[in-house]
């Protein structure tokens, strides 16, 4: 308990710390200013670490919720974060495998080559001379997370007493606590990995890391040495016109919009053909290699679909993207809980606004060259639907919110790798994937019995509509 309070009060003293200096002794409006706001609140989750940081991160892909200044500075949590120390990396060795990283791997680098919020990655080498990436989970984080997410129930509650709109913070707290508590077992990252590993055999687009069992545990993964350069580093070179890294890129033969369109294809097909997808795709988890290729690494949260589910992601989502209002609505009723639905004829009215609300706004920016607009008006989009949703009482299953995750985390990925990339391309490609998903599953999901019946029915459909376009001979 006295480690509880020390916590909550450290974390009431950061942000209040936070709300002097930014918004006491900063007086003013102007972008300077904002970034500099930006920078004092990365510094407040970097002191409180563990989901703060989690929850920067989040914020930094999220444009419609924060300003562009904001997600610029944030951005930097996916690859900066604060490393721990040789101590705790030795002591956290001794605790999993009863000996020292030194003695279990003939060569070991204790200086990290990546921080992140729960770990940090070393280098290092096997027996046979294989290079490794070893990611160290930081000491106590269990029980760090454990704590703030209490403290995040507790303010939750007292939020959502609140009139502060239709939003409830306790589902949301609950949801992210099961992902997060199951992204500190490394175990079952592990397992994930090589499902994915045996999965992309076959795929010349994409690398999986291949893991080594014996040198994995609860809290140390071991896995094959990617190299390569992560695309959070990419889009930062980006952003900052770094001339050395964007040279080196050159050379690689790096293609923004060729990338955006592989990251697109590869992860349309892990979602709508296999089910079975990296639920938290952002910049850092995913790595262009020398290959040309793209490496997924950290399958700490996935996501698996059923057949009947993928089938109603894609309507939803190659529905909104054409503005069918009908058909998106009815697929998003499917996947999920209605039986306490409150007022489905309002609920259906709001949602069908947001889809045609949010393709006039696409429209209308098409061409002023605002990368962060576009992405705030398609982020708007999907943070108003989980808003109505919660509202009218339609409940989300735990992989339809990963889904919609993952989804929204590519969508700010792709577009500010291909700021040229077209809503109607987009659309175009669901149409597609959605022709090839169903010729896919046709036999499996047709009755024989009625599948002749229904392919007439069709036909006559056809041959209807092109008749009623054929105009008779002139005379």
């Amino acid at each position: 308990m006295l480690n509880y309070l020390k916590r909550f009060f450290k974390i009431i003293g950061v942000f209040s710390g936070y709300f002097w200096q930014a918004f006491i002794k900063l007086r003013g409006c102007s972008q300077e200013i904002t970034r500099s706001r930006a920078i004092l609140l990365r510094h407040s989750l970097e002191r409180l670490g563990s989901v703060f940081i989690k929850f920067g991160q989040f914020l930094s892909l999220r444009p419609d919720l924060v300003p562009p200044e904001y997600c610029r500075e944030l951005f930097y949590l996916l690859e900066n974060v604060p490393p721990f120390s040789e101590n705790d990396v030795i002591r956290v060795f001794q605790e999993e495998f009863n000996t020292t990283p030194e003695k279990l791997f003939p060569m070991f680098k204790m200086t990290p080559v990546a921080a992140a919020s729960f770990g940090q990655v070393h280098e290092a080498y096997l027996k046979s001379g294989k290079k490794v990436a070893v990611k160290v989970q930081r000491p106590k984080i269990k029980e760090l997370v454990r704590q703030d997410i209490r403290i995040m129930n507790f303010l939750a509650k007292i939020i959502d007493v609140l009139p502060l709109g239709p939003n409830k913070l306790k589902p949301m707290i609950d949801q992210f606590k099961s992902w997060t508590l199951e992204e500190l077992n490394y175990e079952i990252e592990a397992n994930y990995t090589e499902e994915f590993f045996n999965r992309c055999k076959e795929n010349s687009e994409v690398i999986i890391p291949k893991i080594y069992r014996k040198f994995c545990s609860k809290r140390v993964l071991t896995a094959e040495f990617i190299e390569g350069i992560t695309l959070s580093n990419i889009l930062l070179a980006i952003r900052n016109k770094d001339k050395d890294l964007l040279n080196r890129l050159s050379r690689l033969g790096f293609s923004r919009s060729k990338v955006a369109e592989t990251l697109l294809r590869t992860s349309v097909k892990q979602i709508y053909f296999d089910g079975f997808f990296h639920a938290d795709p952002h910049p850092a988890n995913i790595i262009f290699t020398p290959e040309k290729k793209l490496a997924y690494i950290d399958f700490g949260i996935v996501g698996t679909l059923n057949k009947k589910s993928r089938f109603a992601c894609l309507r939803y989502t190659r529905s909104a993207l054409y503005g069918d209002t009908t058909t998106a609505f009815e697929a998003l009723t499917q996947l999920c809980d209605i039986s306490n639905l409150r007022d489905i004829g309002s609920f259906k009215k709001v949602h069908d606004q947001i889809i045609l609300e949010t393709l006039n706004q696409v429209k209308n920016s098409k061409g002023n060259g605002d990368i962060h607009s576009l992405r705030q008006i398609i982020g708007r989009k999907l943070f108003k639907t989980m808003r109505i949703m919660q509202k009218y009482g339609a409940i989300a299953p735990p992989d339809t919110l990963r889904y919609f995750r993952a989804l929204s985390t590519l969508d700010n990925t792709v577009l500010e790798l291909n700021p040229e990339m077209e809503i109607s391309d987009i659309a175009r490609k669901f149409r597609n994937i959605s022709i090839a998903n169903l010729i896919m599953e046709l036999p499996s999901l047709v009755n024989p019995k009625k599948f002749e019946e229904n392919l007439l029915k069709c036909l006559n459909l056809i041959e209807k509509e092109i008749a009623s376009n054929i105009k008779p001979p002139l005379g």
